[in-house]
């Protein structure tokens, strides 16, 4: 796909900005400026460096934040701009966001300059003296014009912005050390191998915090929230790779947002999150597995594996933390035991988090998001598989994939009632796996049949989790045990509390047998919606 992103102008049309960003410490970022001022393909006189200081206005109660909506007052090379903006949405990695711009002679915001119809739709009614500052930007930018070629057809002219700086908000700050990418002119995927080059060279990570982002968090005292999975926009014409770029795209967006909720930690649905995204990558490698034959794909899978890996020690504890361990001490709220083994649990989330933080500010993560996307992008599978299969409707992939999938849940199910928890496991698995692709293809079908089906299977699957928590914590507390072992502390009252909490969940799981088992009945005598389509 070959998208232009239009130079910033002053007007009622809206700009389309196709961004992304890399961050790193101050010093790499100075060393990466001095080492391209030295290479070849750029353009060193259109180097640029000013002070820009923008400042961020909103009302007291954020009415721009939630409808999408930035407004901001610049000052750069001594004139003065107003821009509004959209928060954007990430298309294979990249930020695409509408903004408008005028020039204005205040530093107090003119909403009478704002002239598109669509922005002051958007906007709502909002009183010139409803506008507060909430935080300011001072950064020192260095922009440089590069050209980069992937190959004949496919390259681009990119602004690089180096800013360095930090964001007040009061008596608060935070410092800004990060690298801009915007496409000029040509193609995202020649944008996204320049980004892959360069984080490889200097170990810069992808973020998608932008200093907007960041300034509100340090401004209101909050922190990143974890994003859920967006339904995939796919309609009956759709073709196989239509499924297949907006399938991928989507489910890297949805790592790629969750990435600083998962490294902060404060919100546990962050990592969460960002193992749903992972898994629902790798189920779409596993649906559209015949159409992936290109070389890249058991490279990216295995780093998939990699983070996933990483990301599952600080799952299992957020939920010991969180459910299981709180479900005990709900009757025994005064138990040493149990307050010995939450301690020792807590260490252990601390140490598993860290590990989290450390990859996802890894270049080998940044790698691996800025690899995939620049493969979704690329097409890089159409150099093995003929286009009229890429071409062919998605209608006739999916009737016939879902109903493998089914089958593939039924096989498992099998005597469903005498089954043992790790068989129960791979069900929960199997219908993972299965509620991912009708996802994928709901948009095939009509919401009134696929609704009901999807949520009867989250309830079985929610259920079949919640027995698997026996499970879960018998390796768990066993791995805390040996925690307080080398610890040499409390280990006979950890040792206690684990034998309580897995005697109170496994009484719990065979007090929620009957009903499991009723939710698995309703599910199996379930007429699939695809059959009826």
């Amino acid at each position: 796909m070959d998208m232009t992103s239009p130079r910033l102008d002053a007007g009622t049309e809206a700009q389309t900005e196709l961004e992304l960003k890399l961050t790193c410490d101050p010093a790499r970022l100075s060393k990466l400026l001095k080492s391209l001022t030295k290479a070849g393909g750029v353009d060193l006189k259109n180097r640029k460096t000013a002070r820009v200081v923008s400042t961020y206005y909103d009302t007291e109660d954020r009415r721009l934040r939630r409808r999408g909506l930035t407004l901001r007052i610049r000052k750069k090379s001594g004139k003065l701009e107003q821009t509004i903006k959209s928060t954007g949405v990430s298309v294979s990695g990249i930020l695409a966001r509408e903004e408008w711009t005028v020039p204005v002679t205040s530093k107090t915001p003119d909403l009478s300059a704002v002239q598109s119809a669509d922005v002051r739709g958007r906007m709502g009614l909002i009183l010139p003296q409803e506008l507060t500052p909430v935080f300011t930007t001072d950064i020192k930018r260095t922009t440089l014009l590069v050209e980069h070629a992937v190959s004949p057809g496919n390259s681009a002219t990119v602004e690089l912005a180096f800013d360095q700086g930090k964001v007040n908000a009061g008596q608060k700050s935070r410092p800004i050390s990060e690298l801009e990418l915007e496409l000029v002119s040509g193609t995202m995927s020649a944008m996204l191998d320049l980004a892959v080059t360069l984080s490889r060279q200097t170990k810069m990570v992808l973020t998608q915090t932008s200093k907007v982002e960041g300034g509100f968090e340090l401004a209101d005292g909050t922190y990143p929230r974890a994003t859920m999975a967006s339904k995939i926009p796919l309609t009956r014409a759709a073709s196989i790779e239509d499924a297949m770029v907006k399938v991928f795209s989507a489910s890297l967006g949805q790592l790629l947002a969750n990435r600083a909720a998962a490294a902060c930690g404060t919100d546990i649905e962050g990592v969460h999150q960002a193992r749903i995204a992972i898994r629902r990558m790798k189920s779409a490698f596993s649906v559209f597995k015949k159409f992936l034959v290109c070389p890249e794909v058991p490279s990216i899978k295995a780093e998939l594996t990699w983070l996933m890996d990483i990301l599952g020690p600080a799952r299992d504890l957020d939920v010991f933390l969180d459910e299981v361990l709180p479900a005990v001490m709900a009757d025994r709220p005064d138990d040493p035991d149990l307050a010995a083994l939450a301690n020792v649990a807590a260490k252990a989330h601390s140490a598993a988090y860290r590990k989290v933080r450390s990859a996802l500010n890894s270049a080998r993560y940044s790698a691996l998001a800025l690899t995939m996307a620049s493969w979704i992008e690329h097409r890089a599978w159409r150099d093995h598989v003929a286009q009229d299969a890429l071409d062919a409707p998605l209608v006739e992939l999916a009737g016939p994939l879902l109903t493998k999938r089914q089958r593939h849940v039924m096989k498992r199910g099998k005597g469903f009632r005498k089954l043992t928890a790790a068989e129960r496991h791979q069900v929960r698995i199997a219908l993972k796996k299965h509620r991912y692709a009708m996802e994928f293809f709901s948009g095939l079908y009509p919401d009134s049949h696929t609704r009901p089906f999807i949520a009867a299977m989250r309830i079985l699957q929610h259920a079949l989790g919640a027995a698997n928590d026996v499970a879960t914590a018998e390796h768990l507390t066993a791995f805390l045990i040996d925690r307080a072992e080398a610890g040499g502390k409390d280990t006979d009252k950890v040792r206690s509390g684990a034998g309580k909490v897995l005697g109170w969940h496994t009484h719990a799981a065979a007090e929620a047998e009957r009903g499991i088992v009723s939710l698995w009945t309703h599910y199996a005598e379930s007429r699939p919606f695809w059959h009826s389509a």
